[in-house]
């Protein structure tokens, strides 16, 4: 069993956070969860004719970023990434969000909530498939060299909004080279 909640304002932040996967086109995603982790992965699929190759993305969210988590099992949750942004889209910047589930259904429940109304919304999330085994979130062993193009205003915003979710970055430019190294604290 498990439940997550964001408080007012994150729902924003994490509608943000998964439209990479949407944009990739990624369609399907693992939600690996577990009592101290929480980890979307998702794989986009190759365009031989553009020689677009496949690109793994992966969000990985502690429980200290959102305002109450639980989990008393280890889950991988094989989920429709559409339907998730579909329901994130639904909501107001000022929406409590909460996000239910356990191993045994082959549904997600999704709540928001209203801060300055009491307007209540429920959305079921049907799941792909379900594995409950003890497992550990994947740690990624391989570097890239990518070139990324962001227009400034945009990258501006984007650090702005990592640092709601407790992430600090450090930015090294050495010639024409940009390196951004993102560390996550461990905030109460």
């Amino acid at each position: 069993m498990f439940g997550l909640r964001l408080d007012q304002g994150a729902v924003l932040l994490l509608r943000r956070a998964v439209e990479p996967f949407i944009l990739m086109p990624c369609f399907y995603g693992k939600m690996y969860i577990s009592p101290d982790d929480l980890t979307i992965i998702a794989t986009s699929t190759p365009d031989p004719i553009l020689h677009n190759p496949s690109v793994v993305t992966a969000l990985r969210l502690r429980p200290s970023f959102f305002n109450n988590f639980y989990c008393d099992e280890s889950l991988c949750l094989v989920l429709n990434l559409n339907r998730l942004y579909d329901i994130l889209c639904q909501a107001r910047d000022d929406h409590f969000l909460g996000i239910y589930g356990n191993g045994t259904h082959d549904r997600v429940s999704v709540v928001l909530l209203g801060s300055a109304t009491p307007e209540f919304r429920h959305a079921n999330m049907d799941l792909v498939s379900i594995h409950q085994v003890q497992m550990n979130v994947p740690q990624f062993q391989y570097e890239y060299q990518v070139i990324v193009g962001i227009p400034s205003m945009l990258f501006r915003t984007s650090i702005l909004e990592l640092s709601q979710f407790g992430v600090t970055g450090t930015l090294s430019l050495c010639n024409s080279l940009l390196k951004v190294y993102l560390n996550l604290m461990n905030i109460k």
